[in-house]
């Protein structure tokens, strides 16, 4: 299995939100829009009713 989406509304915008977990070598890390970076880049943003992290032009919130 080299790839799993799972996606569906978005629990409080109400919009589309979708994820792919991909396996591949090498330390664990987000893409987002063709940018990546890894998950020791990345830094908290925000801790309100939710977790934000960002870093590197790439944002992940969630609730």
């Amino acid at each position: 299995m080299s790839a799993i989406a799972l996606g569906g509304p978005a629990l409080h915008a109400g919009g589309f939100s979708a994820v792919v977990l991909m396996r591949r070598p090498g330390p664990l890390a987000f893409r987002q829009h063709g940018v990546e970076i890894a998950l020791d880049d990345l830094r908290v943003d925000r801790t309100d009713q939710g977790v934000a992290v960002t870093g590197g032009g790439v944002r992940v919130d969630l609730v």
